[in-house]
């Protein structure tokens, strides 16, 4: 039940890393490998506001997702939007992008490992099974962060906007509507679930320098089972792999990766678009 229950928060997790990132391709129609190096530097600011500075727990997790995500909206800005029509350019100055931000960490801090505090410390007792607060919490930012994701694209203005300009930028630009800008409200929103996520998680595990490596596997396998682009089959994949991650972990920790994509290539082999992406 412990394992059934730890898949669930991580496919939670992993729904809202995948929604992020799913919402900055279909805002900004780039495929940014730097996404979750902005996971890793929240966790670092985090432990930096927290550990050296001595702020308060959650004050240092407020300041922590405002600078990683300021960061990561200027990168889009400054670097990734003037090139953003050449697709294959965007996906190698990203990767290069999230490699130094990692090598500006290990310049830093080293490859040591660091902790941050949990919010809520110690655990409950759901059905005869122990589980952290911290786990619960994160359940809980993360469900929270996907109804209002939802309500957001369904009921704002903005929202339809964004989801006017995933699906037809030309027409969005035909009725005047500033397509730039949708696009980057949809980067910021997108970088912020990244951080929040980050705040929530690291308390949980470590904080490293390669912490930003296991989360965009996670979204890619994610994004390209559900189908790039919906968020439908974003949530749907990652609750289905958290659980095989989850249960690749306790049972056969040195194939959890290799479990993974078991699931990938079934569907794939179907269906090339994912569970709910568009026919090819």
């Amino acid at each position: 039940m412990q394992v059934i229950l730890i898949g669930i928060v991580l496919g939670t997790i992993y729904a809202v890393l995948a929604l992020g990132f799913s919402l900055i391709w279909g805002a900004a129609r780039i495929v940014n490998l730097a996404y979750t190096s902005f996971y890793m530097l929240a966790a670092y600011f985090f432990y930096v506001f927290w550990s050296i500075l001595h702020l308060n727990t959650y004050v240092s997790a407020l300041f922590a997702i405002v600078v990683a995500s300021l960061i990561g909206v200027g990168t889009y800005k400054l670097i990734l939007e003037r090139i953003r029509a050449h697709e294959t350019v965007v996906i190698l100055i990203s990767i290069c992008s999230a490699f130094f931000f990692e090598e500006c960490i290990l310049a830093i801090f080293g490859s040591d490992f660091r902790r941050v505090p949990p919010f809520i410390p110690g655990y409950q007792e759901l059905w005869g099974v122990r589980i952290l607060n911290q786990h619960v919490l994160a359940l809980g930012v993360g469900l929270a962060l996907i109804i209002g994701l939802w309500l957001f694209l369904s009921k704002s203005k903005i929202g339809i906007a964004i989801r006017a300009t995933s699906q037809d930028r030309e027409i969005v630009n035909a009725m005047g509507i500033d397509e730039r800008k949708v696009s980057l409200i949809g980067m910021f929103i997108g970088i912020g679930f990244v951080t929040i996520s980050s705040v929530v998680v690291s308390p949980i595990y470590v904080v490293e320098p390669l912490m930003w490596v296991h989360p965009i596997i996670m979204v890619l396998a994610i994004v390209v089972l559900g189908g790039l682009g919906s968020l439908k089959g974003a949530v749907v994949s990652s609750l289905i792999l958290g659980q095989i991650m989850s249960f690749g972990l306790a049972y056969a920790p040195q194939y959890s990766y290799f479990l993974i994509f078991i699931p990938l290539a079934i569907v794939l082999s179907m269906r090339p678009q994912g569970l709910f992406g568009r026919k090819l």
